[in-house]
């Protein structure tokens, strides 16, 4: 089992969106969960959330906020922040592994500079822990343009353009992660 876990500030935007479009594309040997580094005790998402989820098809209704203080992130093969302060978060105390820690748009960019010729059909969660190791060795510093803003407060339309944009970068996740180079680009529905 390959394990990935998004963590974003309250688990309440961000990081479920980002849980339920992986989820949706992701091969049946790859577990996705999140979590936020505040803890809201359970608290549902936003209904502007609610309903930009909806309309990517996602289900966000059943999604309760989780803190990072009950995942277990050093388990963790992957763990996906949206800004800094939640890699910094999930490592210092979250304890997740550093070189396995990235922000969703770092990681997409890290992973984008590897033809996926050079990672042949291996047993796919090797290549796939494989290419987040290569990606780790690539990290040279933190570049601020690779954030993705919290949408919390803010109007319907900025909810629409964050999810979306979340959704665009977790299925170009599962592709490069999980999708062996022969597979034809074609993703699981």
């Amino acid at each position: 089992m390959f394990e990935v876990v998004f963590v974003c500030t309250g688990n309440r935007c961000r990081s479920p969106v980002g849980e339920a479009s992986l989820r949706e594309v992701a091969p049946e040997w790859v577990r996705v969960s999140s979590c936020g580094t505040l803890d809201l005790a359970a608290a549902t998402s936003p209904s502007e959330t609610l309903r930009a989820a909806a309309g990517l098809g996602l289900d966000l209704s059943t999604h309760r906020s989780r803190h990072l203080g009950v995942a277990k992130l050093p388990d963790a093969d992957l763990v996906v922040g949206f800004e800094l302060a939640h890699v910094a978060a999930a490592v210092v105390e979250g304890g997740a592994d550093p070189a396995k820690t990235f922000t969703l748009p770092e990681l997409i960019r890290l992973l984008g500079s590897h033809r996926p010729e050079e990672y042949p059909a291996e047993d796919p969660e090797a290549r796939a822990r494989r290419l987040v190791a290569t990606a780790a060795k690539a990290k040279q510093g933190f570049v601020p343009q690779e954030e993705i803003a919290d949408p919390i407060g803010s109007r319907q339309q900025v909810h629409d353009r964050i999810s979306g944009q979340i959704r665009e970068l977790a299925h170009e996740l599962a592709r490069t992660l999980f999708q062996p180079p022969d597979a034809g680009g074609q993703e699981k529905r």
